[in-house]
């Protein structure tokens, strides 16, 4: 895997993940690190069995995030007052036309600190460290040196070429 990405949503990481880590048990998978992979782009990464980078690649930032903007004083100027009618107490936790209660806050902040535990349990497995250490981590972003001495690569290579050459010989 040659991945050079920042990320992005959960939505279908896991699995992807799942399918790659299986596929690994099959034929060994490598990932190198061409510059960035953090956050969902580490999960996949982190099911490879050996993760390289350059010494200025960057890696890590397990953690998750949403955003609410809460666009209700300016739906008021605007004269438009939204009405949301639900049927479950949550189903319109959060929505943009409302100022963010504590209530919704707290249920939303409460999934985000179960996709936190999926995902540090599914890195944590992946690269034999123990979770509360990538907890630990708090979502930080490394260069491959720390990343490599924090469990999260296992090697500092200079290029994508010297990769390749190194599993070769490995392989």
């Amino acid at each position: 895997l040659k991945i050079d990405s920042p990320g992005g949503s959960v939505d279908g990481c896991k699995e992807l993940a799942d399918f790659i880590s299986a596929t690994g048990k099959e034929k060994p998978v490598y990932a190198f690190a061409d510059g960035q992979a953090t956050s969902a782009a580490y999960w996949i990464a982190s099911t490879a069995k050996h993760i390289a980078a350059p010494e200025t690649a960057a890696l890590g930032s397990i953690g998750v995030r949403t955003l609410h903007a809460d666009w209700s004083a300016w739906n008021e100027k605007a004269g438009v007052k939204y009405t949301h009618i639900t049927a479950g107490d949550y189903k319109a936790a959060g929505n943009e036309d409302s100022p963010l209660d504590e209530e919704s806050l707290n249920y939303i902040h409460s999934q985000l600190d179960s996709l936190w535990n999926i995902f540090t349990r599914d890195v944590a497995q992946n690269r034999n460290l123990e979770q509360q250490s990538v907890k630990d981590q708090q979502a930080k972003v490394y260069l491959a040196e720390e990343a490599k001495n924090l469990g999260l690569i296992d090697a500092v290579t200079p290029d994508i070429d010297a990769y390749i050459n190194w599993i070769i010989e490995s392989e």
